[in-house]
């Protein structure tokens, strides 16, 4: 039995780790970045809709302001009729309180939309922030992951290369003796 054909073996080994460390090398550089890419575009785009709900919000509180002063003033208006109301002009002035009463009952409505509206915005704007926090922990195990990818791949590049040298060398040197032993046969 030859010594050579014994560490031939070990030779697909070393051969197997370099391939495996080299491959761990690249799927660590390609992948994750991939990865990260996507959740950058993700994190941006769900930054920019908290951005936009957060002004919506602003819009609907100003507006909710105005609606609130307006309301105030028909109640002033509307007690002010309730005043002037004498028997020649109490049918005109019903019908003046009752189309102040149906603004006014609109109006309320309409604030009541918008509070509803800037309660659902203000749940979402959240829910957005909670989906970014999520976003950036992916990221940092991305990193984590792309890290330890490449240090795994290095060493296993470095053994490859390094027994699969070892192993060629000796296999080449065992082959120059076994040669040398029969020419002299």
């Amino acid at each position: 039995m030859e010594l050579s054909s014994l560490l031939s073996g070990s030779d697909n080994l070393y051969k197997t780790l370099f391939i495996g460390g080299l491959t761990m090398i690249i799927f660590s550089l390609v992948y994750p970045i991939q990865q990260q890419q996507e959740i950058e575009i993700e994190k941006n785009s769900l930054q920019k809709e908290v951005s936009l709900l957060s002004l919506q919000l602003e819009n609907l509180g100003l507006k909710l302001d105005k609606l609130e002063s307006k309301t105030q003033k028909t109640k002033d208006t509307l007690n002010s009729l309730s005043r002037l109301i004498t028997i020649e002009n109490k049918d005109s002035i019903l019908t003046v309180k009752n189309v102040i009463k149906k603004s006014y009952s609109d109006e309320l409505q309409t604030i009541k939309d918008i509070q509803h509206k800037s309660e659902k915005d203000v749940l979402t704007n959240e829910f957005e922030k909670l989906k970014i926090d999520i976003l950036e922990k992916y990221l940092s195990k991305y990193k984590n992951f792309t890290f330890a990818f490449i240090l795994f791949g290095i060493v296993a590049l470095i053994i490859g290369s390094i027994g699969w040298y070892k192993t060629t060398k000796l296999n080449s040197d065992l082959k120059k003796k076994e040669l040398g032993i029969y020419n002299q046969n």
